[in-house]
């Protein structure tokens, strides 16, 4: 098993914070984002991580004294990440996806290790929260998904995908297909879980439910504070006022 982070983006949601560094450098209390998810990840016995990099990709050289390959992805200022999840198809292993803009308690991602099914992916899902209309929706039909997008009716979600998740990489080949037709169609500006919608007939997606673990994905300054108060309070880091 191997591990991605998709860390590309340039979060303008998070300027003027982020004028000088990607947002996977975000300092929450003693500890920086990326360095927390690959310290989780090493501590589960994840050796092989790669990181996805693209903006402001020469502050994360430092990765690669901890043994983590960094994968350039030169369409970051003008593809949505839809392209940085098709880099992943040079890995040609199973490998555990983190977007890198997500605080998670390291539970979650045991569990989701720990998850074995005979599912193409699987992907964390938060059936706790309250949903609006700005989070990565999805709708279930029992543990599998059937559709993910922001635009579902929160009256008619299963839960939010929290940007965790584990992929079979024999059994999702088809998925880097639907990826480049949709590409070469010119459907650059997609999230990668827009291009889920394409397979789910072909390829089961199942849910792992965080059953009220502690998480927050980091996309504005408000989520950016939220998340100090969560890393002192839940999740034990030092200093994360």
């Amino acid at each position: 098993m191997k591990a991605v982070i998709l860390a590309a983006g340039a979060s303008k949601r998070l300027k003027p914070i982020t004028d000088d560094k990607p947002k996977c450098l975000l300092k929450i209390g003693d500890i920086i984002l990326i360095d927390y998810q690959i310290e989780a990840l090493k501590s589960l016995g994840i050796k092989d991580i790669f990181v996805i990099c693209g903006y402001k990709a020469k502050k994360l050289i430092y990765l690669k004294q901890q043994g983590v390959q960094l994968i350039y992805n030169e369409k970051y200022e003008i593809w949505n990440n839809i392209y940085s999840f098709y880099l992943t198809k040079n890995i040609k292993s199973d490998f555990v996806l983190i977007n890198c803009d997500v605080l998670f308690h390291k539970k979650i991602l045991a569990q989701l290790l720990d998850n074995d099914t005979q599912c193409g992916a699987t992907l964390c899902i938060d059936d706790k929260k309250y949903l609006s209309e700005e989070e990565m929706k999805v709708k279930l039909d029992n543990d599998k998904i059937i559709n993910i997008s922001k635009y579902i009716n929160p009256d008619e979600a299963g839960g939010e995908y929290i940007g965790l998740a584990k992929f079979k990489y024999n059994k999702i080949k088809k998925l880097y297909q639907v990826i480049e037709n949709l590409i070469s169609k010119g459907k650059t500006n997609l999230w990668y879980e827009d291009a889920f919608n394409y397979i789910f007939n072909e390829i089961n997606f199942c849910c792992l439910f965080t059953s009220g673990l502690p998480w927050i994905e980091i996309d504005t300054i408000e989520d950016y504070e939220n998340a100090k108060t969560l890393g002192n309070l839940q999740l034990g880091l030092k200093n994360a006022y």
